[in-house]
């Protein structure tokens, strides 16, 4: 049996795959239903200045795509549309 610690999760120290998604980012965030293209996206996250993002809008379908954030997935963050 493997000993419990307060505030360690169960087997924390032998799952790589933990380690791993704590360093994941996000690839890309889809925002359905946009008619109108922002006049620019802006992220924030923490430890991070604000900064614009790349994207693209498609009005035929109201899709807007924003590429390549790089926001962690483990934590907190914001994406604004301006």
């Amino acid at each position: 049996s493997s000993a419990v610690h307060p505030g360690r999760p169960r087997g924390a120290a032998d799952a790589p795959e933990r380690v791993a998604a704590l360093r994941a980012t996000v690839e890309r965030v889809v925002v359905l239903g946009t008619a109108k293209a922002p006049a620019r996206v802006t992220a924030e996250a923490p430890g991070q200045p604000p900064r614009e993002l790349t994207f693209t809008h498609d009005a035929q379908v109201q899709v807007l795509t924003i590429r390549k954030p790089d926001l962690p997935i483990a934590e907190d963050w914001a994406i604004t549309l301006h």
